[in-house]
């Protein structure tokens, strides 16, 4: 009778978690009859399915150990790229804060300078609007920035002197509004007579396409042109 051992006493090798082709061929070898003759057919159906399941049971083995060190190798690439997303996370952060800064210091910068030249535009209207027989006696600041209106006193020829003075203002890019508070007749020197006036005018910032501005520095300089 032959006897088949499935269990062998000896210890297997193993290499990395696998199974010894060697020892399966022996142990295969062992179901089959050494004698002459045709062995027993069990036996054989045995042995071929033995070699079967312990094949497929290889090659699965190997493919699963394959996946595995594929996974851990993308695992390992996605940690990697992970570790370099947080990083420019971070200098994407910083330079945002960065920005956020220079922008709060660009705001401060232009509210000073919006403010910086109100009154000397203010005063170049009153005067560029001024007609030939008027002229101004007083200036007094009515209310502050940024609606900042001037109280004006004046003297002027005539009624007419004092409208077209009104209309002058009322024409200009750094004017809102004036605001007739009344005039008299008043007598000047020498026994002649004008009409003194007050008007409230009321400062407005003209619109960027009304702003001209000059370069701080000249164009030519370091040009190397001789003069």
């Amino acid at each position: 009778m032959l006897e088949v051992n499935l269990h062998p006493d000896r210890k297997r090798r193993k290499r990395g978690g696998g199974f010894d082709a060697g020892e399966l061929m022996g142990s295969l070898r062992s179901m089959v009859p050494s004698g002459g003759g045709g062995g027993d057919p069990w036996a054989m159906a045995l042995a071929v399915v033995a070699l079967v399941v312990l094949g497929g049971g290889g090659a699965l083995w190997y493919v699963q150990s394959n996946r595995l060190d594929d996974i851990e190798s993308r695992i390992q690439s996605m940690a990697k790229d992970s570790a370099r997303l947080a990083d420019l996370q971070g200098i994407v952060d910083s330079l945002e804060q960065r920005r956020a800064e220079i922008q709060d210091r660009m705001a401060q910068v232009e509210d000073l300078d919006r403010g910086r030249y109100v009154w000397p535009h203010l005063l170049n209207e009153l005067s560029d609007a001024l007609p030939d027989a008027a002229w101004l006696t007083s200036l007094s600041r009515a209310s502050a920035t940024p609606d900042l209106q001037v109280a004006v006193e004046g003297v002027a020829a005539s009624p007419l002197v004092i409208t077209q003075y009104v209309r002058a203002l009322r024409e200009r890019s750094h004017v809102a509004d004036v605001q007739m508070g009344g005039s008299q007749r008043t007598q000047l020197e020498q026994g002649s007579y004008g009409h003194s006036f007050n008007l409230t005018v009321t400062y407005r910032r003209p619109p960027p396409a009304a702003i001209r501005t000059r370069p701080l520095v000249s164009s030519n300089v370091g040009s190397g042109g001789g003069g």
